[in-house]
């Protein structure tokens, strides 16, 4: 049920639901109006008006008896726009000048016709003095002009369109629809083969693309043509000599500027040239040398099941060591800190052990016999010590053998009287030199390995 209230204002009975009873105090929004203002009398004219409790101080009821009652602090001035006579403030003289903002807004515009579609309208002087892309009417005319183009005919139904600039540079051909660019691509034209003579049909789209009637025709043409290769008036190729084999060559203009005073026909012929050490240039020269000193920093450690137990060895009898130790251009495979030494572990087969193979079977066993005696030859010179290579069988079948001789390579400072483990056998717990010794195929002289080689190409 509503309740009944009284206004506060008028006196007028209204009803309001029990949960609006404190927001609704009055009966309209005009009571609530005159609840808050407070009745005055004008001073000029007598005149009963209200005003806002903020504004109590308020003696005028209007604009005009204000100007009537202080005559002397107003004068009077003449609207530039429309004509009209209105009062100001002394005080503001200077900062009135029209007598509304509509006014101070049409006397600062003048009639302009519209840049784009020429119809008269009223621009703002300031815009036009600053005019540098144009005075438009609307919104509309203003984007409009941005959009650069022509009025071009459509290539199916001749229909006059427009098109933008960047359209009609990037299709071949313009159409008013989707309809008419499916109806034109569909149409087929008769040509005329430029090489055979042989008339040939084509779609629209490739009308202007297309010259010959196949591609053996356009193949014979490019091969007999005048204009091709040397006689193309557009060639310009400098003939020269391949710098390796002598064959008289084509090259673009902009190589010969280039520092390299080389040129090559091919690939075949640039490598085979470099590979000669006196061609090779500074720059490639100082590559070699850095590229031999770091490649072998990333070869990955391999242990092979020997090289564990001559390690198990060392452990046991706590030798401090490191493997794959490098030195410049090699690696050690077991180098000793502490004594400055080291240890190779020589596999049988691509070692070419004397003791198993009586001639060298295999490129890759000349190779490896190669590296050794270099290897060897490196280290003996700068590192000033012998090293000691247990090989394959030894350490495999004869453990005591490897663990004696070790232990007397570092007792003796690295001085044996033979550096080969299968120039050693043990009896009683004792290390003795075999009556005939061995020499592996490392330590022979190359015109004494020229003998034992059985290989293809060997050299």
């Amino acid at each position: 049920m509503k309740v009944e209230k009284t206004c506060p204002v008028c006196g007028k009975v209204y009803y309001v639901w029990p949960s609006e009873e404190q927001k609704y105090q009055y009966c309209s929004v005009e009571c609530r109006k005159m609840a808050c203002r407070i009745p005055k009398i004008c001073i000029e004219c007598g005149k009963d008006y209200f005003v806002y409790k903020d504004k109590e101080k308020s003696i005028y009821c209007s604009k005009e008896c204000e100007i009537k009652h202080n005559k002397r602090n107003y004068i009077s001035k003449i609207c530039p726009a429309c004509g009209k006579t209105f009062a100001v403030r002394k005080c503001e003289d200077k900062k009135y000048t029209y007598c509304s903002v509509q006014c101070r807004a049409m006397d600062s515009k003048i009639e302009y016709n519209c840049d784009y579609c020429g119809k008269p309208f009223l621009a703002s002087k300031n815009k036009i003095a600053k005019n540098t892309r144009g005075v438009y009417c609307s919104s509309e005319c203003s984007e409009k002009s941005q959009i650069k183009g022509k009025f071009v005919r459509c290539d199916n139904c001749g229909k006059i369109v427009y098109r933008t600039s960047s359209k009609l540079s990037q299709y071949d051909h313009t159409f008013c629809s989707n309809q008419c660019n499916a109806d034109y691509n569909n149409k087929s034209v008769e040509k005329i083969c430029e090489y055979c003579g042989k008339h040939y049909i084509v779609q629209n789209e490739r009308s202007t693309l297309t010259r010959f009637c196949s591609n053996e025709c356009k193949n014979q043409w490019q091969s007999t043509s005048e204009n091709c290769g040397i006689n193309n008036p557009r060639f310009r190729r400098i003939q020269i000599k391949c710098s390796y084999c002598g064959k008289e060559f084509y090259i673009k203009r902009y190589r010969l500027s280039e520092d390299t005073l080389e040129h090559f026909c091919c690939y075949d012929c640039r490598n085979e040239y470099y590979k000669i050490i006196e061609n090779r240039t500074e720059k490639q020269r100082a590559l070699d040398i850095v590229l031999g000193k770091n490649a072998i920093k990333y070869t990955k450690p391999t242990l092979t099941a020997p090289h564990k137990k001559v390690l198990d060895i060392l452990d046991k009898h706590n030798v401090n060591y490191e493997i794959e130790y490098l030195i410049k251009y090699y690696k050690l495979d077991i180098y000793l800190k502490d004594y400055n030494l080291s240890i190779e572990v020589q596999g049988d087969f691509w070692h070419c052990s004397p003791i198993r193979f009586k001639t060298i079977d295999y490129e890759q066993q000349l190779k490896s016999i190669n590296r050794d005696k270099s290897k060897h030859t490196y280290v003996k010179r700068y590192y000033d010590h012998e090293i000691l290579y247990l090989w394959e069988k030894d350490i495999n079948n004869n453990s005591e053998l490897c663990e004696l001789l070790i232990g007397a390579y570092i007792n003796h400072n690295g001085i044996l009287e033979n550096y080969h483990s299968f120039n050693y056998n043990v009896a009683d717990r004792r290390l003795n030199t075999n009556d005939k010794i061995i020499i592996p195929f490392q330590n022979m002289p190359p015109s004494e390995i020229s003998k034992y080689l059985d290989i293809k190409n060997a050299s």
